[in-house]
């Protein structure tokens, strides 16, 4: 996964523990241990499992600041249209077979 994505996993997760929304947490580790190998990363999940919420948080922003460069600004409208293009694309291919 690339460092963009990661950020923005890290800031769900970061999200979920300033809502008190603890039991959505599972799923969101769990597709983070299969992506990152990074230490920090390591020591954040760390933290949640040992639920010191406090420390990930800490941990997240800090990663997120030292991590985090100019990001070019990416329209999820355009997103929305480009996986909306695909399930054209293989619309039409299945019709007009």
């Amino acid at each position: 996964m690339n460092i963009g994505n990661l950020i923005k996993r890290l800031n769900l997760i970061k999200g979920l523990i300033l809502l008190d929304e603890f039991d959505d947490l599972p799923s969101h580790i769990q597709k983070l241990r299969g992506i990152s190998e990074d230490s920090a990363v390591k020591e954040i999940i760390n933290d949640i499992d040992s639920k010191f919420y406090s420390e990930a948080v800490a941990k997240i922003e800090k990663f997120i600041n030292e991590n985090q460069k100019v990001i070019l600004f990416q329209d999820p409208e355009i997103e929305a249209l480009r996986i909306e293009i695909k399930k054209l694309e293989v619309e039409f291919t299945l019709t007009s077979d």
